[in-house]
């Protein structure tokens, strides 16, 4: 690699994932094939993979039953005690771990119906969301068949099959990252560049693979993530407010004035929660986060930092998103910024690269650039890239979407409301900033 100037002030924001690790995704799928291989569930090895995504991607039903959530731990024994007792048609491993054919049925259907609803409590308006939530958990709390499911994963995942299970897929290494992931990030900042994380997940866990990267030097003070966006002061307190009044609704004691309250804090609640993935209000966050205090986003990132209008008029920020995912990485900052403003990189080889192909997608809506391989993505970021192929931000970008701003439930519930919530203060203020 070369060094070319041309890139001071420029602010580049990597994804982890499958784009500075492991860009093709083969080391994942080799990973879990390793695993399967010698763990045999009686599926073919399609059909093992397949099932152990999706647990892993339920990992929200798992932490509605008290249980670890497999996407932040691959040798989780909760996951992998639900892929056995759901999916698992091995005789010999279903007697092992005390499966009965009939109540794997009965608990498969208990599974899904839970899934069910809490699918629901993430899509629709916040109204039909506010309703999957009292529906999910007085469900939770009052089903016979919740209980009975979650002491049948506890048993299976405490069996030393099982536990021995989770430490031999925790110990299994993936391919090691791509060897110039360093060189490139100096090649970068050797041109003027700044480069930064922006991902989703657990802080712990996606800390850890920056370490493992060997960069944690480079990005010290610059890894955004969601779980940090999502964890402001007041959220517990929030929280907990909102499952009060919940358990008042369903128990039919909810006066109209703590009913307009619960809308209120539930309203905040699905706020915060669009903070929590790689949404287009998360993104704001980051940028206004990035613009504050281009040094230590990071720090920015844990407070409500808006920069106001007049300086970024007077600041223009330049900003390219590379990542894998075209829901992630592409289209979140499209909604939110157009696709003339800033750069989206898409690189389209691993696992997810089969989804939302270019040519299916309109003109506006499609990346502003797309490489299938990690060295042409690596030439272009080092060689080609100049300052003027990016339009800069002039304007404050909105940390809450104009899609989910109601200030029709703030109204109502700021009139009715019966107890002081800091967070909902906190946001209002900096929604009219």
């Amino acid at each position: 690699m070369t060094s070319h100037g041309g890139l001071h002030d420029v602010v580049i924001a990597f994804d982890i994932d499958n784009t500075l690790t492991d860009p093709d995704g083969s080391g994942y799928r080799r990973t879990t094939a390793k695993f399967l291989a010698s763990h045999d569930l009686g599926l073919n090895a399609e059909d093992a993979y397949d099932a152990i995504e999706a647990i892993r991607t339920r990992g929200d039903v798992l932490e509605r039953l008290g249980l670890a959530n497999p996407r932040h731990e691959r040798g989780c024994a909760d996951g992998l005690a639900v892929l056995c007792l759901m999916h698992c048609i091995n005789p010999n491993l279903q007697a092992e771990l005390g499966i009965n054919a009939d109540d794997q049925s009965t608990h498969r259907d208990t599974f899904t119906e839970l899934s069910e609803l809490e699918r629901g409590t993430r899509e629709g308006d916040f109204d039909d969301r506010l309703d999957a939530e009292c529906q999910v958990r007085e469900f939770a709390a009052t089903d016979p068949r919740i209980a009975r499911l979650r002491d049948e994963v506890l048993r299976i995942s405490r069996h030393p099959t099982v536990q021995a299970w989770a430490e031999s897929f925790a110990a299994i290494e993936n391919d090691e990252p791509v060897s110039d992931v360093r060189r490139l990030l100096e090649t970068v900042m050797s041109r003027g560049a700044t480069p930064i994380v922006i991902t989703e997940g657990r802080e712990e866990v996606q800390m850890r693979k920056i370490r493992r990267l060997r960069v944690a030097d480079i990005f010290t003070g610059r890894v955004l993530i969601t779980e940090t966006a999502a964890k402001l002061p007041g959220i517990h307190e929030l929280e907990s407010a909102i499952g009060a009044l919940i358990e008042r609704r369903i128990d039919s004691a909810c006066s109209p004035a703590q009913e307009a309250e619960l809308q209120l804090l539930w309203y905040f609640h699905c706020v915060v929660d669009e903070w929590a993935t790689k949404s287009a209000s998360f993104y704001a966050r980051c940028l206004h986060a990035v613009h504050q205090n281009p040094n230590d986003p990071q720090s920015a990132l844990k407070k409500l930092a808006i920069a106001p209008a007049d300086r970024w008029a007077q600041q223009p920020l330049r900003f390219v998103m590379v990542g894998d995912r075209y829901d992630k990485d592409v289209q979140p900052l499209i909604e939110l910024l157009g696709c003339d403003v800033g750069m989206t990189v898409r690189l389209r080889a691993g696992k997810y690269a089969a989804l939302h192909p270019e040519d299916e997608l309109p003109p506006h809506r499609r990346p502003s650039r797309t490489f299938t391989s990690w060295d042409a993505l690596s030439t272009f970021l080092t060689d080609d890239l100049t300052v003027e192929d990016i339009q800069p931000i002039t304007a404050p970008p909105p940390i809450v979407s104009p899609t989910v701003l109601r200030w029709d439930y703030i109204d109502r519930g700021l009139e009715n409301a019966m107890v002081s919530v800091r967070l909902v203060a906190e946001l209002v203020s900096a929604m009219v900033r």
